[in-house]
């Protein structure tokens, strides 16, 4: 079972109890640090994580936040799991320039600013940068 949640579930996340009844305590904490040994230690922040691979792991997702957030619910976990999925269809030689991307700093930077600029996710800039530069390359 995964939780991705806010601050509401620490009180269950701390107590254990969820990992007596499931499989472990994997928490997203608002879909940005992943928590899953019953410390306040972060494991991997979301960004860094291959999302598909890591949510096709659980066999249970449960979104759980408190109504003050209910305006970004899921926070992006929703638009981040469309993404991924929309993803699984690309080349393999546009997959390999999106791995290039993500490992070069300065422009995994330049990739983010683009997206918040255009109002897109970040996962969506680098596939129109990645579908851009295989286009030059040929």
């Amino acid at each position: 079972m995964l939780v991705v949640g806010d601050s509401f579930y620490w009180n269950m996340y701390y107590s254990g109890i969820p990992g007596n009844v499931f499989n472990g305590l994997n928490f997203f904490y608002y879909n940005s640090k992943y928590f899953n040994d019953g410390t306040d230690k972060y494991k991997a922040e979301i960004k860094n994580l291959d999302f598909l691979e890591e949510i096709s792991k659980y066999e249970y997702i449960i979104i759980l936040q408190t109504d003050g957030g209910l305006n970004n619910f899921g926070f992006g976990f929703f638009n981040k799991l469309l993404s991924v999925t929309n993803m699984v269809d690309l080349s393999p030689e546009v997959k390999e320039i999106i791995q290039n991307i993500k490992n070069d700093q300065n422009w995994m930077m330049h990739i983010e600013q683009k997206a918040k600029e255009r109002g897109i996710s970040v996962d969506e800039m680098l596939v129109i940068d990645a579908e851009y530069m295989l286009s030059q390359q040929q």
